[in-house]
């Protein structure tokens, strides 16, 4: 639907303000980063650092959720919030397709934002074991940020039954900038011509 609302270029600001532009982005080489046996954190120069970084603290659980049967790469928690954090970095710009498969994985995720009992405890697991990728086992705990799991599951189910809570999902993405993309909207809507 993005790519095919006839009113967006009549309404740039109004869909600029779905993007929050962050410059530590601008260092950001690759998703996960490099991870040894003993590494107990994401690198800072890759999204899944980038995002631990600056909003795990906001939440009072937070978990790395990557791989596997996974909902999203982060999720955030409170008692009125649960937020998913789908993270991408690529060398590509402001294309649709650029887009497509993260926004293919958020979709795709959008009814676990609200599982059954069933599926929340099936993470129980993955939860509390460490982060292995790539055929390295780390020393990096899947709970970022929270007492421990058995809370984590207790709080995700508690504000889950808030028929008010908030749903949050968020695209954290290096290959785009905001100030680019409204550069390029208003050429479109003004029919100048650009690469």
């Amino acid at each position: 639907k993005l790519f095919r609302d006839n009113r967006l270029l009549g309404n740039i600001d109004y869909f600029l303000n779905a993007f929050l532009p962050y410059t530590e982005l601008n260092i950001i080489t690759n998703e996960k980063g490099a991870f040894t046996p003993v590494s107990t954190h994401f690198e800072p120069n890759c999204c899944f650092g980038f995002v631990e970084t600056a909003f795990s603290e906001k939440f009072d659980f937070f978990v790395c959720d990557d791989l596997g049967n996974e909902w999203a790469d982060h999720i955030g928690i409170t008692t009125d919030t649960i937020s998913f954090y789908h993270s991408k970095c690529k060398d590509v710009g402001y294309s649709a397709s650029a887009f497509q498969d993260i926004v293919g994985q958020a979709l795709k995720n959008i009814s676990n934002l609200s599982p059954r009992e069933y599926q929340l405890a099936s993470k129980q697991a993955i939860w509390s074991s460490h982060y292995n990728a790539l055929g390295v086992a780390t020393n990096i705990p899947r709970l970022r940020h929270g007492t421990s799991v058995e809370d984590l599951l207790e709080a995700f189910g508690t504000t889950i039954k808030n028929p008010n809570f908030n749903r949050e999902i968020y695209l954290v993405v290096n290959f785009i900038s905001k100030d680019g993309l409204r550069e390029r909207l208003e050429k479109l809507r003004d029919a100048e011509a650009f690469a």
